[in-house]
């Protein structure tokens, strides 16, 4: 004779198989569908996503391939801004301490004495002559300021500063040295009568304090 559980599986006493049915949790939440905790005891589907650069933007440091986080680099110190300034400003020294040692040490080398026959005339004391030390302190300056320019700087000063003023200091009728064909000879200054008084103010002492203003 055949027993009965022979045939069949157990029927427990709440009338569902075990093999037919989920088996009940506490929670009540069949075990297929609870979420898989973690290490870190939170839920895979509530953990933040990570973006492909590996940095989460959650608000957490931001992890740089020195293994340095973000707020904590150190702050530039005060010398290295100190530094980075003095740094800017050192752009503007002088590479020559005046006029006369610009001239001695290059710009003697740069430019050749007019040939004879060019009609072009220079003074060897071209410092006696006030128009040739104003426009050689020019091309001096020029000089200095556009040296740092790598690519255009000097190109710049050739056209726009040096070949210029060096017409103009060699013509030989209006050019400073235009008494100098036969060594250094002075030039006579502009002839200059003085204004009546009171035409011409002192542009110094403004009446308004916007110097703009048509008042």
């Amino acid at each position: 004779m055949t027993s009965p559980h022979d045939e069949g599986p157990d029927v427990p006493p709440d009338g569902i198989p075990h093999d037919e049915g989920p088996k009940p949790t506490l929670d009540g939440i069949p075990p297929d569908e609870q979420p898989k905790p973690t290490l870190d005891g939170i839920p895979h589907d509530e953990e933040p996503a990570v973006p492909p650069d590996g940095i989460p933007h959650d608000g957490g440091p931001n992890v740089t391939p020195d293994g340095i986080p973000h707020e904590e680099e150190p702050a530039p110190a005060s010398d290295d801004i100190r530094r980075d300034e003095e740094d800017g400003v050192r752009a503007e020294d002088l590479f020559y301490a005046n006029v006369v040692e610009f001239f001695t040490d290059r710009l003697c080398h740069l430019l050749s004495p007019p040939p004879p026959g060019s009609g072009r005339v220079w003074c060897p004391e071209w410092y006696r002559h006030a128009q040739a030390v104003s426009r050689l302190d020019a091309v001096w300056r020029a000089w200095e300021m556009l040296r740092f320019d790598g690519a255009l700087g000097i190109s710049n000063w050739w056209l726009h500063h040096a070949d210029p003023h060096w017409r103009a200091l060699t013509d030989p009728v209006t050019g400073p040295f235009a008494h100098c064909a036969d060594g250094h000879g002075t030039a006579e200054s502009l002839p200059h009568v003085p204004p009546p008084e009171g035409i011409f103010t002192d542009q110094r002492q403004w009446r308004s304090r916007d110097p703009f203003a048509l008042d």
